[in-house]
């Protein structure tokens, strides 16, 4: 599947039907992000303070601006595998990853990339990440889900 959390429901959900070995990966993604962006702005954040709420929704349109531009990472290393890919050989970076870069710098998404280049969001164990999820109004789940 696409996504540990939520599985392939983003593109049953805007297809009718699972993706197969001929689906693009990069249909496969954007549709993905779109659907969870979806979902993300149309949680209630209410019990969020203002500036959590702004943090959020600065990401979230981080986020669209991700997708639209379709720069995704390719797993060269595990090609056969669903694993994610922090930063490929390319340059390419993870969504999450993006995030992280536009809003607390490259510096720290390189830190990130050198220890859990292959890792979900749940197998990183760095203070700066957790760090960075704890001030973006986005929960570890939300990000295990983007």
């Amino acid at each position: 599947t696409i996504n540990p959390i939520i599985g392939d429901i983003s593109f049953v959900a805007t297809y009718g039907h699972k993706p197969d070995v001929n689906t693009n990966e990069n249909v496969r993604i954007k549709t993905h992000l779109a659907y969870v962006e979806n979902i993300l702005r149309h949680t209630d954040v209410s019990t969020l303070t203002p500036q959590m709420q702004a943090n959020r929704a600065h990401l979230l349109d981080l986020l669209h601006s991700y997708l639209t531009e379709g720069n995704f990472p390719h797993n060269y290393d595990y090609k056969n595998q669903n694993k994610p890919c922090f930063i490929d050989k390319d340059g390419n970076i993870c969504a999450v990853g993006y995030l992280i870069e536009k809003s607390a710098g490259r510096q720290v998404v390189e830190k990130i990339h050198s220890e859990y280049q292959y890792a979900e969001i749940f197998e990183m164990t760095d203070a700066s990440v957790d760090s960075w999820i704890t001030s973006s109004g986005l929960t570890k789940l939300e990000c295990a889900m983007i």
